[in-house]
């Protein structure tokens, strides 16, 4: 029977303008391969990019709406971004960096996270170069400004390092 490796999913998920998009486009390294504005609620629908990273292997990335948005279409924004986190095999959280508190929505994703028994990398995204933070959560954590694509390497060795992948080989064809 033939079989496959699995692409290793990665979802971006987090607030509206805290950075999902300029980060996936640091991993991707497109500057404009997601749409990147300071008018929250500008990623409509996810984002996905196939590529490699170099110790890990084939990734399929994915930039998620933000999941703070209230309205009917914040919800299915939302929901979209429930569903790549049931895909994914990682997760990483974007939060700005100086965040004092997570908000309710932040919160309600992160408890998804956990009861989907999804790995989760928190990603501070420092917009001021300020360097310094608060932990918000019991997870590796990176600091890195996220506009700044000298810093794409030491973001994919971060994933790398702290990542397990759990190796499944899937048959090509069902039996």
């Amino acid at each position: 029977m033939a079989q496959f490796k699995e692409r290793i999913i990665i979802s971006i998920v987090g607030n509206t303008n805290v950075g999902k998009s300029t980060l996936f486009n640091l991993i991707t390294g497109q500057k404009n391969k997601s749409i990147v504005d300071n008018t929250a609620g500008t990623t409509a629908d996810a984002v996905k990019s196939v590529m490699e990273i170099h110790g890990i292997g084939a990734v399929k990335l994915i930039d998620t709406a933000g999941v703070d948005e209230i309205s009917v279409l914040g919800d299915k924004k939302r929901e979209k971004t429930l569903r790549a986190i049931d895909n994914s095999d990682l997760v990483l959280f974007v939060v700005k960096n100086g965040t004092k508190k997570l908000t309710s929505n932040e919160l309600e994703i992160i408890d998804y996270i956990k009861s989907n028994n999804k790995q989760c990398l928190m990603i501070y995204n420092d917009f001021d170069n300020s360097s310094k933070h608060i932990d918000l959560l019991d997870y590796k954590s990176l600091i890195v400004n996220c506009n700044d694509f000298s810093k794409q390497l030491e973001i994919t060795e971060f994933i790398k390092n702290n990542f397990t992948y759990r190796k499944l080989n899937v048959d090509f064809l069902p039996q």
